[in-house]
């Protein structure tokens, strides 16, 4: 090939030759990541998610790397293969064969028993969720966690090494995007949902492959309808954007301390006053609640809040332990992070 040009920009990835396989099939997880804000810091992630196969079983053969349909895991790609199986499909026959089953265990006497008023037949009972088709090629995150579970494997061991691969992701960047809103955009008024996907190696290793800030949400199946429609739902209301008005955004427009009074006020303090901030809040020695200003009660009262409309959403962060684990790697002090653990510690003091 050419060589590549020394002002071109290139992403550079490792290749996982050692997959963990399902049934000898390469896969990949797809994770829902809501942040509702970045100063404070907070992130939520969504308990439901995808697990997209390949459609041909995996081996690393270096004569097999032209092969897509066993090496990527994309659905877009994988829908045309010949061995695509549909959840659909997936659940229709492992119904047809329960129901083969259960008829072979009927005892075959004339004087058997009567199906009672409330049975039903096997047609009537198309409740089997299609997330849970073993042999589908795309599953529900719940139905990969119970795969796991039934296997043995730690799946809280896994979780744990997601969610901090999502939050150091998002602290590298967490500098540039401040700097970002503060120029563009309300506080209370930005959120975004980010895809992420992950890997597995046959260590139980996680390896992050990419984010997404515009992930999919169409539904082409019963299954995506089952995890999007919840996920569409549960980020609006977790989020609680505010309506925009533009005609009342101009006459603010070029008013900063209207336009972003929160911001303006906590966001991008001076050093002096950060450490002055932090001092105040550090100290033990008054109650908490004394040691705000409005625009910190303003930031607990806001979080609280949305921690009560997060239905399907877990917090990750903040969380009472994720302060002491993570604060080193920002690049300097995060008042409103700090403000937000300590909140965190106070509560539990309370219950």
């Amino acid at each position: 090939g050419k060589d590549p040009r020394p002002s071109a920009t290139w992403v550079i990835q490792q290749y996982i030759a050692n997959p963990f396989l399902v049934d000898g099939f390469k896969f990949d997880l797809r994770l829902y990541v809501l942040v509702t804000s970045f100063d404070p810091l907070r992130i939520y992630i969504f308990n439901e998610g995808l697990v997209r196969f390949a459609t041909e079983r995996y081996t690393n053969d270096l004569s097999t790397l032209d092969n897509q349909y066993m090496h990527l895991t994309n659905y877009s790609l994988n829908k045309h293969s010949a061995t695509y199986v549909s959840p659909a499909a997936a659940a229709a026959a492992e119904r047809k064969a329960a129901a083969a089953k259960a008829a072979k265990k009927k005892p075959k006497r004339d004087d058997s028993p009567s199906p009672g008023p409330d049975a039903q037949s096997d047609e009537e009972d198309q409740s089997d969720n299609e997330g849970e088709a073993s042999s589908a090629s795309k599953w529900t995150l719940s139905a990969f966690r119970n795969y796991c579970k039934a296997k043995g494997i730690d799946w809280s061991h896994i979780q744990g090494q997601m969610h901090d691969i999502i939050i150091k992701t998002f602290i590298s960047v967490e500098s540039e995007v401040l700097k970002e809103m503060h120029q563009k955009c309300q506080q209370n008024s930005c959120f975004e949902l980010f895809g992420w996907d992950m890997m597995l190696d046959d260590k139980l290793n996680v390896w992050l492959i990419e984010v997404n800030i515009m992930p999919s949400l169409s539904c082409t199946t019963a299954l995506d309808k089952s995890v999007k429609y919840a996920l569409v739902e549960n980020t609006l209301c977790t989020a609680g954007p505010i309506p925009f008005h533009r005609d009342k955004y101009a006459e603010v427009e070029h008013i900063a301390a209207q336009r972003r009074p929160r911001m303006d006020n906590i966001t991008q303090d001076s050093p002096a006053n950060v450490k002055a901030t932090m001092a105040r809040l550090s100290d033990t020695g008054k109650p908490f609640l004394d040691l705000l200003t409005p625009e910190h009660k303003l930031c607990i009262m806001e979080t609280e809040d949305e921690y009560n409309r997060r239905h399907h959403f877990t917090r990750i962060f903040p969380t009472k332990t994720t302060w002491q684990k993570y604060n080193k790697f920002f690049d300097g002090p995060r008042p409103n992070n700090f403000l937000l653990a300590r909140w965190e510690r106070e509560k539990r003091k309370g219950s």
